[in-house]
């Protein structure tokens, strides 16, 4: 990110597309890994909770990664949350972090299983509708590397919108086009 102001505008813009076209959900991915789009989806959630008023959520939906971004972002040890509300190791209560009076966290881990079976399952779509109806809106973080992974593909058609975090004057345009018409393909979303 150029500037701490693109998140604010990027929020912004949510919460008018929302009024417009009832957008709660939202994927936020990265072109490629290392893109810092857990850092976006975090200011962004504390700019619409603190600075807008809004009710939000963010799933972690990194269950490959063994450093658990979201959870070392807010600085929090204990970083239990969406596979656990999988495994019913845990209610989906039990398993929210509160950051502040309007911004909640659900966060994760590296899985022994394959995500995809998480990911890809009536869970995680009837997960998403329950917060859909308690939260003004909520994001998933999915920072794996879109040219090699599906976990972006398949929770974008769980979702209302999605979000490519791009790396201005490193990632190709051609790339990033091509990696839009794959989140795109599962049906008609927003796109930033």
């Amino acid at each position: 990110l150029k500037c701490v102001g693109s998140f604010q505008r990027v929020g912004d813009k949510i919460i008018l597309l929302s009024k417009k076209q009832n957008i709660k959900t939202i994927l936020i991915t990265a072109f490629q890994e290392f893109n810092n789009s857990t850092a976006f989806i975090a200011n962004l959630g504390i700019y619409l909770s603190r600075d807008a008023g809004k009710k939000v959520l963010i799933i972690d939906a990194n269950l490959k990664n063994s450093n658990p971004a979201l959870a070392n972002v807010f600085h929090i040890s204990d970083n239990t949350g969406l596979p656990e509300v999988f495994e019913r190791k845990k209610t989906f209560k039990e398993a929210i972090c509160k950051i502040n009076e309007n911004l909640d966290l659900l966060l994760s881990h590296n899985v022994s299983y394959r995500p995809i079976s998480l990911l890809d399952s009536s869970f995680m779509s009837d997960l998403i509708r329950e917060a859909r109806d308690k939260y003004d809106f909520v994001f998933l973080d999915c920072s794996v590397n879109l040219k090699y992974d599906t976990e972006p593909v398949i929770l974008s058609s769980l979702t209302d919108a999605v979000i490519l975090v791009v790396n201005e004057g490193v990632d190709r345009f051609k790339d990033v086009q091509l990696a839009m018409q794959n989140l795109m393909q599962n049906g008609d979303r927003v796109s930033f």
